[in-house]
């Protein structure tokens, strides 16, 4: 271990803090798994843990934040699949500047997952989170179609997909997505013509900036 590092892991004890609103330890050098015990902390409005050495996959029980209005867990070392319980979280994206104020930058994935090595596939169930803007899951493992539920996602604006091993047609029901005006596809497998509903959005390839 390099001097000047310290290294952690996130106990289980940390579900005993049912009351925590914000819970932030990005670029922590943070090992160890996340506990199922974060199921417990039905309170939190706010979760970021990026820019750690995190591994294991995301518990099911992360689906109990029904209150979170962002998840931020990119550059991790994340494995396994997205659990379908996401589905639950549908206050996600819903604009709330102390909780957003946590998160520098101008670009704000309120679902951010990319940089890990997160596999299987899209779970449909994301299509309920209705309120969330920009979702992240680019630089993965993923794999499968994009589900047709994603275009439930009214208020999506930016969806970034690139980098994963997703596969098949793109959806015809994007285009319900009057809102969307990037959508990043490149490096994937997909094939067949992109449907002519969604002409009128930025269909980016692996050639465009991630934060422009």
């Amino acid at each position: 271990e390099e001097s000047g590092e310290c290294s952690a892991t996130i106990p289980p004890e940390i579900g005993y803090l049912t009351n925590l609103e914000a819970l932030w330890l990005m670029d922590n050098h943070l090992s160890g798994e996340i506990p199922s015990s974060i199921g417990n902390l039905v309170n939190l409005r706010s979760l970021g843990l990026r820019e750690n050495d995190i591994t294991g996959s995301i518990p099911s029980e992360i689906g109990n934040l029904t209150l979170l209005h962002v998840l931020g867990l990119s550059m991790n070392q994340l494995t396994g699949s997205i659990p379908s319980t996401i589905g639950y979280m549908t206050n996600l994206g819903v604009w709330n500047g102390t909780w957003y104020n946590l998160y520098s930058g101008d670009y704000w994935p309120a679902l951010d997952l990319s940089h890990n090595f997160l596999s299987g596939p899209i779970p449909p169930e994301i299509g309920n989170l209705t309120e969330i803007e920009q979702v992240a899951l680019w630089h993965n493992q993923l794999s499968g179609p994009i589900p047709p539920e994603m275009g439930n996602m009214t208020s999506l604006m930016i969806l970034d997909l690139r980098y994963n091993s997703l596969s098949g047609l793109i959806p015809p029901e994007l285009e319900n997505l009057s809102n969307m005006n990037t959508l990043w596809l490149g490096s994937n497998n997909l094939r067949g013509p992109i449907p002519e509903e969604l002409c009128n959005i930025e269909l980016c390839g692996s050639e465009c900036n991630s934060s422009q």
